[in-house]
């Protein structure tokens, strides 16, 4: 947990304790009057600090609803998806680089992130319909802190060539 400070007036300061990536507890209390304490939940004061070892990805299905969750860096980005289970992604190899049914379609600036895919991603993206110059398959993709805040959208439809 971290803990932070921020003056609200000359009399008051706010004491915020971070419980989930989303919202922290807050604590607002007159610094004079301890025992006027009002707790009360409100927005993250430091919405922008990622947790170590989490980052932040924002996904959009081929549908438009978009959801936003901390994943565990060291998993993939298909991996993270799958285990929302908010969102249908299909995956049918289960992240081997055997399909393109994990195919996502990244913003320019997370897409230069990432390394060059490997000659199995391309062979794979090949076969994937709806390809953009920022596709790639979300099995390939592993989540770092460099990644924190990725915003990827789900393709409007994939092909399974496994089955």
């Amino acid at each position: 947990m971290s803990i932070g400070f921020c003056a609200q007036n000359s009399r008051q300061r706010l004491l915020w304790r971070r419980l989930t990536p989303s919202s922290s507890m807050c604590l607002l209390h007159d610094s004079a009057f301890f025992s006027r304490c009002q707790l009360r939940l409100c927005a993250n004061v430091a919405g922008t600090a990622a947790t170590p070892g989490k980052v932040r990805v924002h996904a959009t299905s081929a549908e438009g609803k978009t959801v936003s969750f901390t994943a565990p860096t060291g998993i993939t980005l298909m991996e993270a998806i799958r285990d929302l289970g908010r969102l249908d992604i299909e995956a049918a190899c289960d992240g081997t680089c055997a399909c393109s049914t994990c195919h996502v379609i990244l913003r320019e600036e997370d897409f230069e992130k990432l390394s060059e895919p490997s000659e199995d991603e391309v062979d794979m993206l090949d076969l994937a319909p709806s390809v953009t110059k920022t596709s790639r398959l979300s099995c390939q993709i592993q989540l770092t802190d460099a990644l924190d805040g990725i915003t990827v959208k789900l393709p409007p439809e994939t092909s399974n060539q496994m089955s």
